[in-house]
């Protein structure tokens, strides 16, 4: 039996752009909570330096540190307010997220080579939201099984486990861009490629940490380069 070719994607970062409009809406929030425009504009600064410390520890909930933060910053809340807070955000993040363009390139060019193509991401902290997500972007048609690390399953080691069981004897490749995941597949034995990442946030994309221990591993600016090593 011929060996089938399986790609596993991440999808923040990697298939969609959801992290430029980041300071702008942090911005707005500020000025949404009272503040001034310079005062709303150092706020955008503060919360983006929470936004990358809590990606990097796996912190999605932003009701659960945005009440923290705010404590810390002195500013007034209730808890019906900050959740109205979210909601606004969460709103402005899924309409203002961008599908990057080569990703329906790649993703049609790998299915008409018979790839079976996976996705398996991160939860946003809500519960279903980030299925959510992923219905708007458009792109959950072109995958088998779609994997919420954190609802589905408990870890992102699982979720790749879960695949691989089904496709033992076949060659599989994870695309992501963030380091940690892509040294947990290579790990299992998958073909790992990393993704650059080029946005506001840094702590879980610094591949400067890492060097030493992505030297195979594939390191691509765009998805369109993923053609030329999935063969």
């Amino acid at each position: 039996m011929s060996k089938m070719t399986v790609v596993i994607f991440d999808f923040d970062g990697t298939l969609v752009d959801s992290y430029y409009m980041l300071p702008e809406l942090y911005y707005q929030l500020g000025i949404k909570l009272g503040l001034k425009d310079d005062e709303a504009r150092l706020f955008s600064k503060i919360m983006l330096l929470l936004e990358d410390f809590n990606e990097y520890k796996g912190i999605f909930d932003r009701r659960v540190w945005w009440s923290s933060a705010f404590r810390s910053l002195n500013i007034r809340y209730t808890d019906v307010n900050i959740g109205k807070l979210v909601e606004w955000f969460y709103d402005e993040w899924v309409n203002r997220s961008i599908v990057f363009s080569d990703t329906s390139y790649v993703l049609d060019a790998l299915s008409s080579k018979g790839c079976i193509l996976y996705l398996v991401s991160g939860t946003d902290g809500i519960p279903s939201f980030k299925r959510y997500r992923i219905l708007r972007s458009g792109l959950s048609a072109y995958f088998k099984d779609i994997i919420v690390v954190g609802e589905d399953v408990k870890s992102f080691r699982d979720a790749l486990k879960v695949i691989t069981s089904h496709h033992n004897n076949d060659k599989i490749y994870h695309i992501d861009d963030k380091v940690e995941r892509v040294l947990i597949s290579r790990e299992l034995g998958i073909r790992s490629i990393l993704k650059k990442f080029n946005g506001p946030l840094k702590l879980a994309w610094d591949i400067r940490r890492y060097r030493s221990k992505l030297d195979d591993i594939p390191i691509v600016d765009s998805l369109m380069e993923v053609l030329d090593i999935i063969k």
